[in-house]
């Protein structure tokens, strides 16, 4: 249910979605296809999110692409742990999918158009009510660092355990 709120969402922006059943197909995936943005849980079957996230980063081409951490797992050290194997940034389910989008437009290669809509749809989602879990936080950008590549590329692979 979480993948197909997601690829709704950034399809309705514009971008291609791929999305993969687990973290070795994500793997095997962007071997083959260079990606602007990739969305992994750290639960997934085959290989882990942690193990995905480090063996992409490991592939050439992929060193500055933002990978994000969506995920249940509320672990002390998953956070720091996904930071130590390369993830851009981490957010935990629940989420509002306004507010998240919102969120992940820093990485994304959309029009400024595209991003005021989300930020108007992420005020009025963000005034309706506050989420019960902890807010979303980003570990680190690397938006100004990526800017050619994220503006060259509209692919985003969603790997997530529903």
């Amino acid at each position: 249910m979480i993948r197909s709120i997601l690829r709704a969402a950034l399809e309705a922006i514009g971008l291609n979605v791929f999305v993969t059943a687990n973290g070795q197909e994500a793997v095997e995936l962007t071997s083959r296809v260079q990606v602007a943005l990739i969305i992994l849980d750290l639960t997934m079957p085959r290989m882990n999110g942690l193990a995905a996230c480090q063996c992409i980063r490991e592939q050439p081409g992929h060193a500055k692409t933002p990978i994000v951490i969506l995920t249940s797992t509320l672990e002390k050290d998953a956070a720091a742990a996904a930071s130590r194997v390369g993830a851009t940034a981490y957010f935990v389910k629940p989420f509002r999918p306004a507010l998240l989008l919102q969120a992940l437009s820093q990485f994304l290669p959309i029009t400024d158009a595209a991003r005021a809509l989300i930020s108007r749809n992420a005020d009025r989602a963000n005034g309706i009510a506050q989420p019960a879990s902890a807010p979303v936080r980003v570990m680190r950008s690397t938006r100004s660092g990526s800017d050619d590549m994220l503006d060259r590329n509209k692919n985003i692979l969603n790997v997530l355990r529903g």
